[in-house]
């Protein structure tokens, strides 16, 4: 489920029983609807193939809107729970649908869209960061998270994963609920599924199947109650799409000096970030996608958001943060010093070479390079979607610009 505040920020449990914050669909305008979102690792779940070789269960995330109990947004992957998951799936949950259904190949009508009013899920980390809340809140969304044990807050998303997760007993390499119920049966040698397979076994069976099958306490489908509830409304998106998007992508502080900014073992530059410095600014808050740590956004006054690159450009494919940090503690541990970027970056090819190449004999190293392939496919996708503001290097303001090298 999706959620902003923590424990200790939010306000007390009294909240939950005022009916405005309740998340029961009755009590839910159409265009200000409900929203519980939730991440499960799957029990019942095919074993997805990579490289010829079984490599473990993926993270379903969905997000329903709790009064039509429709299902506007949802994401397949291995990607554990995590700030970039949980920015991805809301992402899709305000877009229209339209560009995501042709890059699959699929014609389902698909027509949730638009700002929530409320997000409503459990305690996790991943939901409890405060700038993800700041962010939504800026927006018009708020936020709450369930009490503790109070598992009925979140029933509705989590009665649909169970039966999303029992439909998949049937999928080649289903682990199945128990060892009992799985018997002599061999999960990892009968996966026979590649992630993007099971992406689209998702999409069937919530865009063909449950969006449009009669819901038991509707007494319509999910997709009808959505296009009865908004007839007449228009929904509300973000004023820019793209910088939305990059509200919800974790932060960090940082202090800004004459070579730009410091972070991630690199330095980031940009012509608009020196003069940002010339003009007095220190303090800056930066924006990362941790599927590509090539590229930062900072958001400057009267600005708004400028992309930030790596101050010395690099050849090669850039690291994920979580390659990164395995790199790090690799580079670490050989005495080299950990701060040092020349050493970490031939870690970080070297760790990148060696899981390809263990890919083919090992089930974990599949994975990695798996996780490492979607996450370049996701970055590459957004980039081609849209295209933040790009910000110049050229300090000389382009009086060689045309000129040969």
């Amino acid at each position: 489920m999706l959620e902003l505040a923590s424990s200790t920020s939010w306000p007390p449990f009294a909240m939950y029983r005022r009916p405005m914050m309740r998340p029961h669909g009755k009590r839910v305008s159409s265009n200000c609807f409900s929203c519980s979102l939730n991440s499960s690792l799957s029990a019942r779940f095919a074993t997805p193939v990579a490289s010829g070789r079984p490599i473990g269960r993926p993270w379903l995330t969905v997000v329903i809107d709790v009064c039509t109990r429709m299902v506007v947004s949802f994401c397949v992957g291995l990607e554990p729970p995590s700030a970039i998951r949980v920015a991805s799936t809301l992402d899709l949950a305000v877009s229209n649908k339209a560009a995501w259904l042709a890059s699959r190949g699929l014609d389902y009508h698909w027509p949730a869209e638009g700002f929530p009013r409320l997000l409503h899920s459990d305690r996790a980390k991943e939901f409890a960061r405060p700038s993800l809340r700041r962010a939504l809140l800026n927006h018009g969304v708020d936020w709450f998270l369930r009490p503790p044990g109070r598992t009925r807050y979140g029933a509705h998303v989590e009665r649909l994963i169970g039966s999303l997760m029992g439909g998949c007993k049937l999928l080649p390499g289903a682990t199945h609920s128990s060892p009992k119920a799985r018997g002599n049966y061999d999960s990892k040698a009968a996966a026979r599924l590649r992630i993007d397979e099971l992406e689209m076994y998702f999409a069937h069976q919530i865009l063909g199947v449950y969006n449009q099958t009669e819901h038991s306490a509707l007494g319509t489908s999910p997709l009808q109650a959505w296009t009865d509830r908004t007839v007449g409304q228009a929904p509300e998106f973000p004023d820019d799409m793209e910088a939305f998007r990059i509200d919800l992508f974790p932060e960090i502080p940082r202090t800004l000096g004459r070579q730009g900014i410091k972070a991630f073992h690199e330095e980031y530059y940009s012509q608009k970030l020196g003069e940002a410095y010339i003009s007095g600014l220190r303090k800056v808050v930066a924006k990362f996608d941790p599927r590509d740590l090539s590229q930062l956004y900072v958001k400057l006054p009267d600005t708004g958001y400028i992309t930030v690159p790596y101050r010395i450009r690099r050849d090669g494919p850039t690291p994920t943060w979580w390659l990164l940090k395995a790199a790090a503690r690799a580079a670490t541990s050989k005495r080299a010093a950990p701060r040092d970027r020349t050493v970490v970056r031939q870690a970080v090819r070297a760790m990148e070479e060696t899981i390809e190449q263990a890919a083919l004999r090992s089930g974990s190293a599949a994975r990695q390079a798996e996780r490492l392939r979607s996450d370049r496919r996701a970055v590459s996708s957004l980039r081609d979607s849209t295209r933040p503001i790009q910000d110049s290097d050229d300090d000389w303001g382009g009086a060689f610009e045309g000129r040969g090298a």
